[in-house]
């Protein structure tokens, strides 16, 4: 379900209000930063598990866990990520995912951050609800080609706290594949645990409710993940 904007009554002053009984997120994918890629992917793959890497695995600076349903894992590389120089970054006003693409950079081999994705192929919801906290934000849309040819574009978000998570569109074709089976028998993510510590929450419960695939708990930022099918961590395997 998708939360909906509310006109009010046109002889009113107040502006739209947003309903919050059902929720406007849910969480796409947890990142997982890595110091050699395919050094990783092999550690994963002799554990059991497909992993996609989009090109050729010495260069791709991230590779993917897909399940069928719920949120996916993807191994980043964040140094061989960025497209632009980061003074062009700053000179254009997208030094706000500088900012947020150096917190990868600077974390240790580990979960390194959560992405939350909206049901729809914008984030004027989510934007509504982050300028009432006051918080500062901006967008940009990256646009990538896929195997087959297609184009697929989203939007993402980074906004000015580093200890929230990162936020993404729908895309516009769905990236995801309709069957995967890991031979180690893991079926997907059953639980990402986010830490409590400087995050807003407030702000994360007004975006995200009624949500089965996380729980909050204590430290910060992502303190690990759960599989189903399993007791393997990827972060001891790795």
């Amino acid at each position: 379900m998708i939360s909906k904007l509310v006109k009010p009554d046109p002889f009113s002053f107040f502006s739209f209000e947003i309903k919050k009984e059902v929720m406007t997120m849910f969480v796409s994918h947890v990142l997982y930063r890595v110091d050699n890629l395919p050094e990783a992917v092999k550690k994963l793959r002799d554990a059991g598990f497909l992993i996609h890497v989009p090109g050729n695995l010495e260069t791709a600076f991230h590779a993917i866990l897909w399940f069928e349903k719920g949120p996916y894992l993807e191994l980043i590389v964040p140094e061989k990520s960025m497209v632009f120089p980061k003074w062009f970054m700053h000179l254009t006003g997208y030094g706000l995912f500088v900012k947020r693409q150096r917190k990868w950079i600077e974390a240790p081999q580990g979960w390194c951050d959560v992405v939350l994705e909206s049901y729809v192929q914008d984030l004027k919801m989510e934007e509504e609800l982050i300028k009432k906290h006051g918080v500062r934000f901006k967008q940009f849309r990256p646009k990538v080609k896929n195997e087959k040819g297609q184009v697929i574009s989203w939007w993402n978000m980074a906004i000015d706290d580093y200890d929230f998570p990162f936020i993404v569109s729908a895309y516009n074709i769905d990236p995801r594949p309709s069957s995967v089976v890991h031979p180690n028998g893991v079926t997907g993510v059953d639980r990402v645990f986010i830490g409590k510590q400087n995050l807003n929450q407030s702000l994360f419960q007004d975006l995200i409710t009624n949500e089965s695939w996380y729980e909050l708990t204590d430290g910060r930022g992502v303190q690990t993940v759960s599989l189903k099918g399993t007791n393997l961590k990827i972060e001891e395997i790795l």
